[in-house]
């Protein structure tokens, strides 16, 4: 319940504090509960992307987003996300160079359309969202609380790094 409640208060926040046009999250169950919440705030639809996914997921291991739909009528069943799944190794789990590789690609891809001059905001695990800041090349004390529900914020300049 309290994981909720925080979810309640970050969406409160953000959807308070200005204008957002997106809401990517992450294809896991924990990242869309938090997303949820925002998803109510804003009105706009929840994009489930791998490219936001944690470190050494197991993407098997996860039911069909269809049958989540239920659960989070909020999904975007009509977004084309930018990975629908990731590489894995022979355990079925994806290497944490894949992570890095995809990471990368995903703080590239936040630069072109359909994301430029959007405020984006992207739901998933503190880690990720350091990994993301780094390749940036953002000041991480300046980007926020790295932290379960905590609200980091990354804004890229004209040169294309973080500001």
């Amino acid at each position: 319940a309290g994981g909720h409640a925080q979810a309640r208060e970050v969406a409160a926040h953000l959807a308070s504090v200005g204008r957002i046009d997106m809401i990517i999250v992450s294809p896991y169950l924990r990242t869309l509960q938090t997303a949820q919440p925002l998803a109510h705030a804003t009105g706009l639809p929840l994009c489930v992307d791998f490219a936001v996914a944690e470190s050494h997921q197991r993407p098997a291991a996860l039911p069909p987003l269809d049958t989540r739909l239920p659960y989070f009528p909020e999904i975007d069943t009509s977004y084309s996300p930018l990975m629908a799944s990731v590489a894995v190794d022979g355990t079925g789990v994806e290497p944490r160079i894949e992570h890095l590789r995809r990471l990368l690609f995903l703080s590239q891809a936040l630069q072109r359309p359909p994301f430029r001059g959007k405020t984006v905001v992207v739901v998933t695990h503190a880690a990720s969202v350091a990994l993301i800041a780094a390749l940036r090349g953002s000041d991480l004390l300046g980007a926020g609380q790295l932290a379960a529900c905590g609200v980091a914020k990354l804004v890229v300049g004209a040169h294309g790094r973080a500001d």
